[in-house]
């Protein structure tokens, strides 16, 4: 199975806004590279020169640092070293239980055996800081008879480190985040030795860069305005949208250090991560869910962005959280659990006797999208043997709330409702007792109901 990247889903929105799935820089790409590639256009009639030059050496004067070598992204040269190293080494080690799966997927596909520790491996892959955990390794101990692939691609958002390259090892870095230029795709190794940088010049498919690439890299680590404002800003405004979301949303955790271009955030379950994602990716505004390419179901991830998109983002995910009452056609709605008939008979009778005029009740509780109520289905029952037509319900997104189905048994789950309802196949009489998790306090769902006139 192809795994889905981030990305993707802006190319089917004609009302795109910003794309949070991706981790690229905030700002967009290099005005002043931008502006120079169009000044080369005429260099697409002609192949690059084999040697890569000037843009290698003007990469290592950037870095300080030599041998290095020039891919069609990351990716490309992520699957040529490992392809090379795949002729000797067979064993490899990923420290991260969660990372970008590229490494992963090179070395099985060149028919190398995982292993869970580092004396067994012969080569080991290391992406710091992690993407899209963003744990960070701020000191490498590095075994010496091991061969080390360390990413340090979103390492180039610290200004004071990125600089302070581990020798003796590979290093990658893709260049289409930090300059927002995934759609050009440009990285670079730097290789261990002359000797092991020739092997791999050896492999690699000539011309694999291509020439307006190079020239937008080349430019984009010029434009020192650029750089300067990435590592000025970024940071800021990172630590400012992570504390309005751990302050709008409760038991929302962000994770990563604090230099980093995205948000890891955790989520009480994996149902309000889900339904975060499809939120925001129907505004217009996707983000990254964990369990597609991670397989970390109760995550997300968020980038930075300027200030009026992230506002929309946050906007979208209040307003599907927040309790709307609305009239409905009692026959749309959909029980999920039988009842008591006493009780149901109970409380018709009791309305029955009330004032017409003046005949007032809880609203019952619904999630919005399949019409399953969620609690009141004895005010349910009265109400239909009253006759009544249409009534006004609380309308709830079910799935993205801090919503527990049975405090005391855990084994029933939102899903198993929902299925319930839309199936037909009822659970017996008050199966479920929903309660909010608000703020460390389980209180009964019921407080969202509104006092409605029928």
């Amino acid at each position: 199975m192809i795994e889905t990247h981030g990305g993707q889903d802006i190319h089917n929105d004609e009302n795109f806004i910003d794309d949070f799935s991706v981790t690229t820089n905030y700002l967009g790409p290099s005005e002043l590279a931008v502006n120079h590639i169009q000044t080369k256009i005429d260099l697409i009639q002609h192949y690059p020169r084999q040697d890569q030059e000037p843009y290698k050496t003007n990469l290592e004067k950037f870095l300080g640092c030599e041998n290095i070598l020039l891919g069609n992204g990351a990716s490309e040269l992520i699957d040529l070293v490992i392809r090379v190293l795949s002729r000797t080494k067979k064993k490899f080690y990923i420290p991260h239980c969660v990372q970008y799966k590229e490494y992963e997927r090179a070395c099985i596909n060149n028919f190398m055996v995982r292993v869970y520790s580092e004396k067994e491996a012969d080569v080991i892959c290391i992406i710091n800081p992690c993407n899209p955990t963003g744990d960070f390794i701020e000191t490498y101990t590095l075994l010496d008879d091991k061969t080390y692939i360390i990413d340090e691609s979103m390492k180039l958002w610290d200004k004071k480190t990125f600089r302070n390259i581990p020798r003796g090892v590979y290093v990658i870095h893709s260049w289409t985040k930090f300059f927002s230029c995934t759609g050009l795709r440009i990285g670079s190794v730097i290789c261990p030795s002359k000797d092991e940088y020739d092997k791999l010049r050896y492999y690699q498919t000539p011309w694999s860069c291509n020439v307006l690439a190079l020239e937008y890299l080349d430019k984009a680590i010029q434009d020192d305005e650029y750089m300067n404002n990435t590592w000025d800003t970024t940071t800021a405004i990172r630590k400012r949208q992570k504390d309005i979301i751990e302050s709008t949303f409760n038991k929302w955790k962000v994770h990563g250090v604090d230099f980093i271009s995205w948000m890891w955030i955790e989520l009480p379950n994996e149902h309000i991560a889900e339904r975060m994602y499809q939120i925001a990716k129907a505004n217009h505004v996707p983000v990254r869910w964990g369990k597609i390419g991670y397989n970390v179901p109760k995550y997300i991830r968020v980038a930075v962005r300027c200030d009026t998109s992230f506002k929309h983002l946050i906007n979208s995910w209040l307003e599907c959280m927040t309790p709307r009452l609305e009239k409905v056609d009692i026959k749309t709605l959909k029980c999920h659990e039988h009842i008591h008939t006493d009780s149901g008979e109970t409380l018709y009778m009791y309305l029955k006797s009330l004032d017409t005029n003046y005949r007032t009740i809880p609203s019952i509780i619904v999630d919005k999208y399949s019409r399953v109520i969620i609690d009141g289905h004895h005010r349910f029952y009265a109400l239909q043997k009253l006759g009544i037509k249409e009534i006004e319900v609380t309308m709830i997104d079910y799935k993205s709330m801090h919503i527990i189905v049975n405090p005391d048994n855990l084994e029933l789950n939102i899903n198993d409702v929902l299925q319930a309802g839309e199936t037909g196949a009822l659970l017996k009489p008050k199966t479920t007792r929903h309660c909010l998790h608000v703020k460390k306090v389980l209180t009964p769902i019921i407080c969202l109901s509104t006092i409605t006139i029928f």
